[in-house]
Parts: structure tokens; C-alpha cells; sequence
């Protein structure tokens, strides 16, 4: 915000440097709602120190009055002139009061008037009415040549879609651009990563020596968390999976295998696509005894008795 201080001093000079840069603004209504404003300043400051005057009056009368009690001597005198201090002291209350409700709104007024004025420009920058009175300061280096016509970064990125002027303008003005789509704005590739790293701290916790568990059901909540549609498809896989085969394990490793597919087809990024595809592998990788158990047939199902335990299926844990 331009310092008033600076607008009151100077205020041929920023006139002069809001016409060079093209601004339409009135600097002489903003000083005379400044200059409005330390009148009525100046006049509540002076009414405040009168009150405050008026109110160390009436405690020098009232001790007054209370050494003459003392003394036997009268005190009407002192009392009427208390009464007076008093009534002098509400009476200044009530035009302090105008005057602070007068002083509030002019001086939002005038900061939201301050706020509208540009940043005056430097002395060095020319004078001009667009780019084309510009003038060049300096050449680094060799300006590239190219065997085919070049085209500006503006209209490279309003052609592939990463770049969004219009929107951009409406929300902050001229010259300001949105990046989306697969510029920098990547908050699908920040998910994956978040969700994957939960699925790899229970599957692999330094903690229990990168070993661990519960990266099933760590997985169907992250799939949720950036798609229900997707968590519910997958949650559906496994539970008709283990409806038919009674196999949690079986249930669980077609299940991950279907994540990619399910990302693929209700998904908008690959990067959701990618994190299904590493789920699977991971969890699949994870249920390898499970895999043997299955082929061997030695898988428990649901509600039966557990099998003992072979050599084969200690080496496989």
C-alpha cells in the first residue's frame, strides 16, 4: 500500500507517476478524505484529553471534600463543583462518541481507497502506453534460431492445455496464469505417493525389521480415501471371491490384481493406474506362502480347522 506520508508530501510527484503509468485514480479526493480524517483525529484526541482532565477534577474535589469532613468545614461548594466535572465529563463521552462513530467508517473508507492505488514506478522505467515502448537494458547471451516458427510460451501453453489465462485473470487480475492438467498441479501424483507409503510402512516397518502386515485392508482405505467408487469395486472383487472360494488369501491377492483394472476404468490419472498396478505387486509379493499353501492345497478356508504346519511352509514365511 502507497505511505500516506509520501502521498501528502509528495503529491505532484505521484500524480505524475500514476499518469506515467497509465492510471486512472483521484489522489486529490484520497487526500481530502485524509485530510477529514486528522480533523476529526485531531478533535477526538483533544475531547479525550479534556474528559481525562475532567475525571482527575473530579478525584482532587472528592479528596478535597473528604479532608474538609474531617476539618469541620463546609462542602457544598466543592460538591457543586464535583457535580459539574461530572456532567462536563459525561457530556464529553457522548461527543467522543460521534466522533469515533464518524472517525470508523471514513477511515475504512480511506484504506480501501489507498489500497487501490498502484505502486507509483520507477524512476528508470520509460514512459509509454504498451510493451512496444519498452526499451532493452541488456542481451544475455545468443537469441536461439530455429529452422521452424517459433511460437511463445503462452500460446504453446493454451495449446497443450496447461495453461489458463482466462481463469487466471478473473481470479487475480491481468497477466497472471493458472498451471493445471499436467503442468505443476500434480495432486493425484502427492496422493499415490501418500497412499503407497502408508500400504509400505505396515508391509515393510523398520520397526519390526521391514516386515509387518495389514497391508490389505491399509490398501482398500487408501483406495477409498482417492476414490470410493474404485475402494467399493475392489472391496466388491474380494468379498464375491471369498463367498465362493471360502480362500481369504485368494480373495485378497484377486483383489489387488483388479485395482489396476478398476483404476483404469474410473480413473482419470495413470498415476492411480500406476499406484494399482505397485499395490499388486506388493501385496501379491506378500501373499507368496499363501500362493504355495494354494497350489499345494493346504490353504485353510474360512471355517476350517487349520492344517499343521509343513517344513515347506515355514521356509515359504
Amino acid at each position: 500500500m502507497l505511505d500516506m506520508k509520501r502521498l501528502r508530501e509528495d503529491s505532484e510527484g505521484v500524480k505524475s507517476a500514476m499518469a506515467a503509468r497509465g492510471a486512472d485514480v483521484d489522489i486529490d479526493a484520497v487526500l481530502e478524505a485524509d485530510a477529514k480524517r486528522r480533523d476529526i483525529l485531531g478533535e477526538l484526541e483533544m475531547k479525550r484529553a479534556e474528559r481525562n482532565s475532567a475525571s482527575q477534577s473530579v478525584g482532587e474535589i472528592m479528596r478535597a471534600v473528604g479532608q474538609a469532613k474531617k476539618a469541620g468545614e463546609p462542602t457544598d461548594e466543592l460538591l457543586v463543583r464535583a457535580d459539574e466535572m461530572k456532567a462536563a465529563s459525561t457530556y464529553l463521552g457522548t461527543e467522543i462518541a460521534a466522533l469515533e462513530d464518524e472517525l470508523r467508517p471514513l477511515e475504512e473508507d480511506l484504506r480501501e481507497a489507498a489500497l487501490g492505488l498502484p505502486n507509483p514506478p520507477h524512476d528508470s522505467v520509460p514512459v509509454g502506453t504498451g510493451e512496444s515502448d519498452n526499451t532493452i537494458v541488456r542481451i544475455w547471451g545468443d537469441p536461439p534460431s530455429f529452422s521452424f516458427e517459433s511460437r511463445a510460451h503462452w500460446e504453446l501453453g493454451e495449446t497443450l492445455d496447461i495453461i489458463d489465462f482466462d481463469r487466471a485473470a478473473k481470479i487475480a487480475g491481468a497477466r497472471f496464469a493458472l498451471i493445471h492438467s499436467f503442468g505443476m498441479n500434480r495432486p493425484e501424483l502427492g496422493l499415490s505417493l501418500v497412499a503407497l507409503g502408508a500400504v509400505l510402512g505396515h508391509c515393510f516397518s523398520p520397526y519390526l525389521k521391514l516386515s509387518g502386515g495389514r497391508g490389505v485392508s491399509t490398501s482398500l482405505g487408501a483406495l477409498l480415501a482417492i476414490d470410493w467408487r474404485v475402494g467399493l469395486l475392489v472391496f466388491g472383487v474380494w468379498l464375491v471371491v471369498i463367498t465362493i472360494s471360502r480362500y481369504i488369501s485368494f480373495a485378497s491377492i484377486l483383489a489387488a490384481a483388479s485395482s489396476p483394472l478398476v483404476f483404469a476404468l474410473y480413473g482419470d490419472s495413470r498415476y492411480y493406474v500406476m499406484l494399482g498396478v505397485v499395490l499388486a505387486i506388493i501385496l501379491i509379493e506378500r501373499h507368496r506362502p499363501n500362493i504355495g499353501r494354494l497350489l499345494a492345497g493346504s490353504e485353510t478356508k474360512i471355517g476350517q480347522k487349520a492344517k499343521p504346519k509343513t517344513d515347506d511352509d515355514d521356509q515359504q514365511q
